[in-house]
């Protein structure tokens, strides 16, 4: 009697393990999983794959993430987003379902459609990368996904700064990334002890691993490499001096060009520049071309004659984290005699 009621509990746990689909009232997608509280119980778990062992389903971990509650429903957040086509298995208490995602069937993945600086040479000093995705990119632990590689193809150990919250644009589709500071800025412990992450004259890639997801869980098609070589570092403060401004047309939307004759940070110069007419900002998009070193702002609507102002503010930078008063790589103290400026101004005339 005593075998017969064993092998009953064991059926019965293996028949509700491998007989019930998640019920209707349940939202469950890439992003998260909303379970209805009467459901919910601490011993809630969701594992990958479709579990049909009862001691597999009691041993195996469940998915990392974080759970939020209102009067109705349990959210369940998963700290990297769920994968499409792939079966997973929720335990609810006494409850086991098994579901999947089904991928949307027009969703492109996603791709990489800049990196900045998009020129091939660069200072061995170079401070920071930026990367444009054609549509958000998933956020969690992204800079797992990107390395440097030296030109032998191996990754070099801490090149990047690894941020707890990424530096994303607000619409999540340009990233931020960071050369570690510690090794670029001379006499620091890291750069002491580990070097500079680059060497002049040699080639390096930019690697973007296959990965890396979209915010809403769907992988890039591929690795992504984008080579480039170093040069001497960059240890000047970059200038307004030389700056060469192309004339406006009254009644156009040709872009205000300006020649700059040195490579600029793509990040910094989005915020620090900016032009305005009688004291109002003027709405436009702002590019910089680096083959040309020209910086390209394209107004929204039609110049008109008069006296424009260009405003360039001191913290723009050029590819090392030199700004218009400061090199990057200096003692962190205050110098005496430093400049009050926050705004430098420049005057283009439209005719």
């Amino acid at each position: 009697m005593r075998y017969i009621f064993l092998h009953l509990i064991v059926l019965m746990n293996f028949l509700e393990v491998a007989g019930q689909q998640l019920p209707e009232n349940f939202t469950f997608n890439s992003a998260h999983l909303n379970i209805p509280n009467s459901y919910f119980s601490s011993n809630f778990k969701i594992i990958r794959g479709e579990i049909t062992g009862y001691n597999r389903l009691q041993t195996t971990s469940g998915i990392v993430g974080t759970t939020d509650s209102d009067s109705a429903y349990t959210t369940f957040t998963p700290l990297v987003p769920f994968d499409f086509n792939t079966l997973y298995t929720i335990v609810c208490d006494d409850k086991v379902f098994v579901s999947e995602i089904s991928q949307p069937p027009a969703q492109e993945p996603i791709q990489i459609v800049a990196v900045y600086p998009s020129v091939k040479q660069v200072p061995s000093n170079i401070l920071k990368w930026y990367i444009r995705f054609s549509k958000p990119v998933n956020p969690i632990k992204i800079y797992d996904r990107i390395d440097f590689l030296d030109n032998e193809g191996n990754a070099i150990d801490r090149s990047i700064l690894h941020l707890d919250a990424p530096l994303l644009s607000p619409d999540g589709t340009l990233l931020t990334v960071w050369v570690e500071p510690g090794r670029q800025k001379q006499l620091l412990g890291p750069n002491r002890h580990l070097g500079s992450v680059f060497d002049s004259s040699k080639e390096y890639t930019l690697r973007i691993d296959g990965n890396l997801k979209d915010a809403d869980g769907m992988p890039i098609k591929a690795s992504v490499n984008h080579t480039f070589t170093t040069v001497e570092a960059d240890r000047k403060k970059p200038t307004l001096s030389q700056w060469q401004i192309k004339s406006l047309e009254a009644g156009s939307l040709s872009p205000l060009e300006i020649k700059v004759g040195e490579q600029l940070d793509f990040g910094s110069l989005s915020d620090a520049f900016y032009v305005t007419l009688n004291g109002q900002q003027v709405e436009g998009d702002i590019n910089f071309h680096g083959e040309t070193m020209r910086i390209i702002f394209t107004p929204h609507e039609k110049w008109i004659k008069g006296s424009y102002t260009i405003n360039v503010e001191t913290t723009l930078e050029d590819l090392a984290g030199n700004n218009l008063l400061h090199l990057f790589d200096r003692p962190i103290v205050k110098e005496q005699g430093d400049r009050k400026e926050k705004v430098f101004t420049l005057s283009v005339e439209c005719f």
